[in-house]
């Protein structure tokens, strides 16, 4: 999503990684497939991230970015990242604020609206409207909006 938006409001492009991706294999590839609920939420706001592959964070790519942002639990924050000056951390929800956490248990699924409910899908579109507010003020920090 932080990707997708940040492409939308800056002219400076990116790319993103996880911590972990989720790997499917078709034909005989492997793929790191977006998870529908993701596309789901990213169209609502008029976002087409159907055709996004996910891709693993790694050292190398950390080395080689000029700023990586940081959204996910102290549990997966790796230790090549404590204290490096490139890492900007968004403290966001997290999924067990969910009002039904046992539907979207465990995370990385492959979600859909229908099988996690309206009260938590409500829960996740909050969640990506604040990714979108942050990724926005991030761009006009960086002078790309």
């Amino acid at each position: 999503m932080a990707e997708a938006f940040f492409n939308k409001y800056s002219s400076n492009h990116t790319s993103s990684a996880g911590m972990v991706s989720k790997k499917y294999h078709f034909a005989g590839k492997k793929l790191e497939e977006i998870c529908p609920l993701t596309v789901q939420l990213m169209r609502e706001v008029g976002i087409d991230v159907s055709q996004k592959l996910s891709k693993q964070l790694t050292r190398l790519a950390v080395d080689s970015a000029d700023l990586v942002v940081y959204m996910a639990d102290d549990v997966h924050f790796p230790g090549y990242m404590q204290g490096s000056y490139k890492v900007r951390r968004w403290l966001l929800p997290d999924l067990s604020d969910a009002p039904d956490y046992r539907r979207i248990a465990p995370p990385g699924s492959m979600w859909t609206k229908e099988k996690i409910g309206s009260s938590n899908y409500k829960f996740l579109r909050g969640v990506r409207d604040m990714i979108q507010t942050k990724t926005k003020k991030l761009a006009g920090e960086l002078g790309g909006t």
